[in-house]
């Protein structure tokens, strides 16, 4: 599995759970896939640059390439968390009803 094919999988995941504001059990499913496509993403990230540095013989260095990913797998448990808190809020109030 290739970086490129997980990215594509995060960004229809991430722009359809956008466009699922309505259904909020539905986005957190969403949410939750980009979680663990994130993980995915930077365990793919860490296994290509392992096996390019074996093969040429290079020192690994862990920069740049990954703060995107970490950022991104931060902002969607973030997001997972913020769709919790509004389905907890809403089914409160439909208990005070």
């Amino acid at each position: 599995i290739t970086p490129v094919i997980v990215i594509l999988l995060i960004i229809i995941t991430s722009l359809v759970a956008i466009f699922l504001f309505r259904n909020r059990k539905l986005q957190m499913k969403f949410a939750a896939a980009l979680i663990c496509l994130s993980v995915l993403l930077i365990l793919v990230i860490i296994w290509y640059m392992y096996e390019i540095s074996t093969e040429f013989n290079a020192a690994l260095n862990f920069r740049l390439n990954l703060i995107l990913p970490l950022l991104m797998l931060i902002s969607s448990v973030l997001a997972f968390s913020g769709i919790r808190k509004d389905e907890k809020l809403v089914r409160s109030y439909e208990r005070l009803r």
